[in-house]
């Protein structure tokens, strides 16, 4: 199992000018990459080192044993 960080547009506020880039996680397992969620939500971050620093905890969660 792969993860990467992926880019996003923040479309949330339908009043928003411009609308602010937040970070998820997308992991691919071999069919193919799919957005990750945890807890029935999308994991999104403020920052892209947060989203690797997730993605490590997810590494050793999931990839220990691969």
């Amino acid at each position: 199992m792969k993860f990467r960080v992926s880019q996003w547009l923040d479309t949330s506020d339908d009043n928003a000018r411009t609308y602010p880039t937040v970070y998820g996680i997308q992991c691919n397992n071999g069919n193919g990459w799919q957005h990750v969620a945890e807890g029935g939500k999308a994991l999104f971050f403020e920052t892209a080192k947060a989203a690797s620093e997730k993605i490590t905890e997810l590494e050793k969660r999931y990839c220990a044993n691969t």
